[in-house]
């Protein structure tokens, strides 16, 4: 069963990152629940499709993919469940490509026959703390 967990999230996130890469931010946006609750790597926490819309409309045009790792998967419910993992944007600027890493989690519902991101979390992935 967490192997179709996996499955969906795979499916959902390549359609986020298909989405992102198009820059197509209405088709992102429903991607989410119709009351997400979403940070990004803004302050504000979104609380609507048209937050979650707004918020990418006004990221710099140079971030221009996405790529997510295989997600680790924890079901939450029969129809709810969280992935987690890496995910690496691509920021295209004059000096060239630079990769960013971020870490994400995203809690999927099903949502009349459709699955649909209810919480999105996303952070920068930190060095670590201490030294080896």
């Amino acid at each position: 069963m967490v192997d179709d967990l996996q499955a969906i999230a795979q499916r959902m996130q390549a359609a986020w990152a298909q989405a992102f890469a198009r820059k197509d931010w209405v088709e992102l946006a429903a991607l989410y629940t119709e009351t997400p609750a979403f940070y990004g790597s803004t302050p504000e926490l979104q609380t609507d499709r048209a937050g979650v819309q707004a918020y990418f409309e006004a990221l710099p045009l140079s971030l221009a993919e996405a790529r997510y790792a295989v997600p680790q998967v924890n079901r939450l419910g029969p129809d709810c469940f969280a992935a987690s993992g890496d995910v690496m944007f691509v920021n295209r600027g004059r000096g060239g490509d630079a990769e960013l890493a971020f870490r994400m989690t995203q809690v999927f519902v099903r949502d009349d026959e459709a699955w649909r991101i209810a919480l999105h979390h996303a952070s920068a992935r930190p060095a670590p703390l201490l030294a080896e």
